[in-house]
C-alpha cells in the first residue's frame, strides 16, 4: 500500500476509496450479521469499510479486556476478507470511561498512567490486525 497526493495505490494500481462506516459492536449478533452488512455494502458499490473498534466496549471495567464474541476484531477482519471488502481499521484509542473517571492522569496525554491504561487494549488490537494486513488480508490502513 502506497499513496500520493490523490489516492492510495494497491499493487501499483490507483485506488479511489469508496467507503462506508460500520461498528460491529453495535450489531452484537456477530459474524453472520456482519457478513450480511458487508455483502450489502459491497453490492452497493463500496470497495472498503471503515471500522471503529470501541475500547470502552472491549474493556468496560479496568483490567477486564474481552475480545470475544461481537468484540472480536479478528473475526470481523476474517469476514471482511471472505466478503472481499477492504478495511480501514480504527481501533482507537479514544477513551474508556473506566479510565477517564479513575485515573489521576489526564486523558489523551503521554502521562505514564494513561499510557499504561491503553497499552493492553491497543497491543491486543495490533495482534488481531497483523495477520489481516494487505496483501494477506483486507486491512489497508490503521488509524
Amino acid at each position: 500500500v502506497t499513496f500520493d497526493q490523490q489516492s492510495l495505490f494497491l499493487d501499483n494500481k490507483r485506488l479511489f476509496v469508496f467507503s462506508g462506516e460500520f461498528h460491529p459492536w453495535r450489531l452484537p449478533s456477530g459474524p453472520e450479521a456482519w457478513r450480511d452488512v458487508l455483502e450489502k455494502m459491497k453490492a452497493a458499490g463500496f470497495n472498503s469499510v471503515s471500522v471503529y473498534h470501541h475500547w470502552g466496549v472491549t474493556e468496560p471495567k479496568q483490567g477486564d479486556l474481552n475480545f470475544g464474541n461481537f468484540r472480536s476484531q479478528g473475526d470481523f477482519y476474517q469476514v471482511a476478507k471472505e466478503v472481499g471488502i477492504l478495511v480501514m481499521a480504527r481501533p482507537g484509542v479514544s477513551t474508556s470511561s473506566c479510565y477517564t473517571t479513575n485515573l489521576a492522569a489526564k486523558a489523551r496525554t503521554n502521562a505514564t498512567e494513561w499510557t499504561n491504561a491503553w497499552t493492553p487494549y491497543l497491543s491486543n488490537s495490533a495482534k488481531a490486525a497483523t495477520p489481516f494486513q494487505y496483501p494477506a488480508g483486507p486491512i489497508i490502513t490503521v488509524q
